[in-house]
């Protein structure tokens, strides 16, 4: 079993990444932009190395935090390797529109894709340069949802718009694929911030 010391921290990471994102949320709310309404925003795309309007939300989201620093268009460390829930490697392509990083280690990539305003952050608890870098374990994802609520990816109940959705327009992640330990999958784990917010047993269950 996963060490009982390691799991509280993984915890305990979660929850404060889940804090801080909804800080970060109400901060821009503040201000008077709901990003659920309005996520493109071009007059940032100068910011970046390539054009797509909804990509300067990482941008405005970074200067919501405070301390962030080392904001990139995209994570490039190719030295760098995440594995998903069951323990394969994670296919990685869902955590490649922006990157920047927190004063406390945390690191933070974004899945933004071409049309949807469901942005979705996904948070390494402890820095992409501690292990485990293992979804489910240290690395969560989390949509931003109408009236800007902070969801787990996987979230029955979010309607999807964009690439993220189904002709019903529910979610395409769903957790019995998405975070299941006895699925091979290149992006299990994408889905476990949704049962980490909602299981009270979740740490319990970790897998090896």
């Amino acid at each position: 079993m996963v060490n009982k010391y390691k799991i509280k921290q993984y915890e305990v990471g979660f929850k404060k990444a889940y804090s801080l994102l909804n800080e970060a949320v109400k901060t821009i709310n503040a201000n008077d932009f709901i990003i659920s309404e309005n996520v493109t925003c071009g007059v940032c795309t100068q910011n970046y190395d390539y054009v797509k309007n909804c990509q300067c939300f990482p941008l405005i989201l970074s200067k919501s935090f405070k301390g962030a620093e080392n904001l990139k268009p995209r994570f490039s460390n190719n030295s760098i390797t995440y594995k998903s829930f069951d323990g394969s490697v994670y296919g990685g392509l869902l955590m490649d529109d922006g990157f920047f990083e927190l004063p406390n280690g945390m690191s933070v990539f974004f899945e933004i894709q071409d049309s949807t305003n469901n942005p979705v952050i996904i948070i390494d608890t402890n820095g992409y340069e501690k292990l485990p870098n293992r979804y489910g374990f240290d690395t969560f994802a989390f949509i931003i949802g109408k009236y800007d609520k902070i969801h787990g990816v996987g979230d029955p109940n979010i309607v999807y718009t964009g690439p993220f959705k189904t002709s019903g327009g529910r979610t395409v992640w769903p957790v019995s694929t998405y975070c299941n330990a006895d699925v091979k999958n290149s992006n299990n784990g994408f889905s476990c911030a949704y049962k980490a917010l909602n299981e009270s047993d979740y740490w319990k269950k970790l897998p090896h």
